[in-house]
């Protein structure tokens, strides 16, 4: 009763949000933080010294918030999609601070560089070794920065491990874009020395289709993403 009760209770909340009640937005955030968050997330808190259980509660709640004029009241559980709206984001901002917080250095050249996946483990893009060692940094002090960069420039390698597994699901599977996302998630891109043309590379797991039409499939990848990115903006 008393599940079915909070459940009643927040779809009536959910409802007056929509209609743009900010009073009603207020109480439907207390309620599942109240009712609901912890055992959303519990798994996730102290769980890695780079992330705060503070930040990781007020993810949840953001990325809840975010979700309540896009749950549909007609289809499913609208509340069981904002709450995994929010688990979404906390796995989200775990993955990235994890990322952004973790390096790797060659045991064969000693290059020190930003995480470099290659299939289900890690290669050196300067000598293409996969003896790589990992290590996690607390601050990205002045010297850590000297490290990472490369002709001025810092390395951008990292930005693809960033995207947010939300955008995987925007893509359709069968597709030659979502194929091509799930190479470069293996590790197939340019920046991979052991694959000098990644092109022809990809062209040739295709069966043997054009190098363009691999560009034309990459340029709707980025397109999308692009997209993508201008929502989640646009939603802040």
């Amino acid at each position: 009763m008393g599940k079915r009760y909070i459940s009643e209770e927040g779809i009536e909340l959910l409802r007056r949000v929509q209609a743009g009640d900010s009073l009603a937005q207020e109480q439907l955030i207390i309620l599942i933080k109240d009712k609901f968050m912890i055992g959303r997330i519990y798994k996730y808190l102290s769980k890695n010294r780079v992330v705060d259980n503070d930040d990781i509660k007020q993810e949840f709640l953001i990325g809840a918030a975010l979700a309540f004029d896009n749950a549909k009241m007609d289809i499913g559980d609208p509340l069981e999609y904002i709450l995994y709206r929010g688990t979404c984001r906390v796995k989200s901002y775990i993955r990235k601070h994890i990322l952004q917080s973790t390096f790797q250095i060659c045991r064969e050249c000693g290059h020190k560089s930003r995480l470099n996946r290659f299939g289900t483990g890690y290669i050196c893009k300067r000598c293409g070794a996969t003896h790589i060692e990992t290590f996690e940094v607390n601050d990205y002090d002045e010297t850590l920065f000297d490290v990472m960069q490369c002709d001025g420039k810092f390395e951008d390698d990292v930005v693809s491990s960033m995207i947010i597994a939300d955008f995987k699901n925007t893509l359709k599977p069968g597709t030659n874009v979502f194929a091509l996302f799930e190479l470069i998630e293996s590790g197939v891109d340019r920046d991979n020395p052991a694959i000098p043309n990644y092109l022809k590379y990809i062209a040739q797991q295709w069966g043997g289709c054009t190098e363009q039409n691999v560009l034309q499939t990459l340029n709707k990848l980025r397109d999308r993403l692009q997209r993508f990115i201008r929502e989640l903006e646009e939603a802040w």
